[in-house]
């Protein structure tokens, strides 16, 4: 899901390092261990520019067997031009 979040922000010349705010959505949170051990992978917390605001919330009323994590993220251009892709 990382990956996927990092191709379409370079796509308009962005980079991780450019988000401002991760906001993630699991499923169980048992998953929550795995789920920041990826996170690490990507956001080192000791990194500077700081790695990005972050809120992990479960969607437990709202879940199917069918639902899986999903996320939204916030960030700013190089440049900051506004863009959508």
């Amino acid at each position: 899901m990382i990956e996927n979040v990092r191709d379409i922000l370079r796509e308009v010349g962005a980079e991780l390092t450019d988000l401002a705010q991760v906001t993630s959505y699991l499923v169980n949170m048992n998953d929550f261990a795995g789920y920041n051990e990826v996170y690490g992978e990507y956001f080192d917390s000791s990194a500077r520019p700081a790695p990005p605001s972050r809120c992990t919330s479960c969607r437990i009323r709202t879940c199917s067997s069918r639902s899986r994590p999903s996320r939204t993220c916030l960030g700013a251009t190089p440049g900051g031009e506004e863009t959508r892709p």
